[in-house]
């Protein structure tokens, strides 16, 4: 009974390996073919500035883009839409890799102001305030 216990612990232990090893090549072939995909994409913005705008919208956040959006609605105006960080990347679009962002360029790097009823067990009682340089 034991000897039968050990092989199914064996085979489901192997089982599992395969599996997450296949998961892994997966995401990373997608990773791979987004990434392709987003060089494909890129354009070049320079021949499209104008000389002057009607409005000029600092900030590519969600208000930012929504404000740029209704704006853009009146065909008469000319709107442009700033926002501080570089060309996306695919990894941008996968939620589960977010907190990888905080430790790039795309990432602002502001943290809290000390205080003793928060972040108590980080440096200095401050905490990390991640805020992207990205749009949407």
């Amino acid at each position: 009974m034991q000897s039968r216990l050990l092989c199914l612990l064996y085979l489901a232990t192997t089982s599992a390996q395969s599996y997450l090893d296949n998961v892994l090549q997966d995401g990373l072939e997608l990773l791979r073919r987004g990434q392709r995909q987003m060089d494909l994409e890129a354009f070049d913005h320079r021949d499209q500035l104008l000389r002057e705008y009607d409005f000029i919208v600092v900030g590519a956040g969600t208000a930012g883009c929504a404000l740029a959006a209704r704006l853009s609605e009146n065909p008469d105006w000319q709107v442009l839409l700033l926002e501080a960080g570089g060309p996306e990347s695919y990894i941008m679009d996968m939620p589960i890799l977010a907190h990888y962002l905080q430790l790039g360029e795309m990432n602002w790097k502001y943290r809290t102001q000390p205080s003793n009823s928060y972040c108590l067990a980080m440096n200095n009682n401050r905490c990390n305030w991640p805020r992207g340089k990205v749009m949407g």
